[in-house]
């Protein structure tokens, strides 16, 4: 089963990843500027995402053969993943990152390619910077198995395993916010930092969210995806609402007498509220971002994520200064053709890829 509105959002979740990386100096709308900088925020809806879609396609199964899901997972991400860290081993490597806190040696480059990287400090960021979450993902993946297994021998209703969830996501954040105070935190860059912000286990609550929106889901069918004005004002809250904590989160970082981990899985629990608002309803706004080449732009969202870094350092290298002297005439530029890049990925690499896996597994 498939929900096609919710493909588009991953793309707008890539895209915002970009410009926080890439588009910081672009002049914006004072409205606008807080956007800017939600790259952590949207890796954040990935990991709550990744779980419920992953819920959601078990659902017509009776049983999950876990060979065939690893398979699975592996032909999906791999073949463009692998990709990426060729092309930026290619630019990096041996090269010192963020201020000699780490290298891009031949133990970031293994690590990378094993998708391990996040576990060990000083390596998340090494290499290819956005692949930490892919190595997190990689432990999400490792462990669905196993959730998939208790909750369907538990036999847990959807409201239980959620409220599981909850109190799950409720405690992350108060180790979280405990482990930014100035007694441990120091900053980036640091160890610290690396296990408050890319350590899968700071972002497990997301996904065990995702898994707990995706058991509500597939326990009551029935009622999701239907038209109504009930679904359409719950989808239009969400929306609203979602986007407001996004805007204020500085005004929220002020009334909060505690430090809260915004870039660790602090918005997660919104997020799957507003995925499962998505998918519950069925208005002219789902039913327009369900059209075919907005499915196609969340489709390329992936490679479009991986290949951003290595992409940006070849277009600011040797096409940046051809097209303008300032962000605002190179960056439209570069957005174009990373699009065109992630569509050529997706059709030329990660679909003949992802048979080429099937194919040496099924071997």
């Amino acid at each position: 089963m498939r929900i096609e509105a919710l493909t588009f959002f991953r793309f707008i979740a890539a895209l915002t990843v970009v410009f926080f990386h890439f588009g910081r100096a672009l002049k914006v709308p004072d409205f606008m500027a807080p956007f800017l900088t939600l790259g952590p925020e949207m890796v954040t809806f990935f990991f709550a995402l990744s779980g419920f879609v992953m819920m959601v396609a078990s659902a017509k199964k009776d049983s999950l053969s876990t060979k065939d899901y690893y398979i699975a997972r592996i032909a999906r991400i791999y073949p463009v993943y692998l990709v990426a860290l060729v092309w930026a081993t290619t630019l990096y490597f041996g090269h010192i990152f963020s201020r000699g806190y780490g290298f891009n040696n031949l133990k970031a480059f293994f690590l990378s390619l094993t998708l391990t990287q996040s576990w060990f400090p000083p390596y998340p960021l090494s290499l290819n910077d956005p692949a930490w979450s892919l190595s997190v993902e990689a432990f999400f993946y490792l462990c669905y198995p196993l959730l998939l297994f208790v909750i369907r021998k538990s036999g847990i209703s959807g409201k239980g395993f959620a409220a599981i969830a909850v109190v799950f996501y409720f405690a992350t954040q108060a180790v979280l916010s405990n482990l930014m105070g100035p007694m441990f935190y120091r900053g980036f860059p640091s160890v610290a930092h690396d296990l408050l912000y890319y350590f899968p286990l700071s972002h497990f609550c997301s996904f065990v969210l995702g898994v707990a929106g995706g058991h509500i889901f597939v326990r009551n069918p029935e009622r999701f995806h239907k038209p109504g004005t009930g679904r359409f004002v719950f989808f239009l809250v969400a929306l609203l609402a979602t986007s407001a904590a996004l805007h204020f989160q500085a005004q929220i970082g002020q009334w909060s007498e505690v430090p809260l981990a915004f870039d660790a899985s602090f918005y997660s629990l919104l997020f799957i509220i507003f995925v499962m608002s998505v998918a519950y309803s069925d208005n002219i706004i789902t039913r327009f971002l369900s059209l075919k080449p907005f499915v196609l732009l969340g489709n390329v969202s992936y490679a479009l994520y991986i290949l951003q870094k290595p992409a940006f350092t070849v277009f600011h290298n040797h096409i940046a200064t051809k097209v303008g002297s300032t962000p605002e005439r190179q960056f439209p530029v570069f957005i174009v053709l990373l699009i065109l890049i992630s569509i050529a990925a997706y059709y030329f690499i990660e679909k003949p890829g992802k048979k080429l896996v099937f194919k040496l597994f099924s071997r």
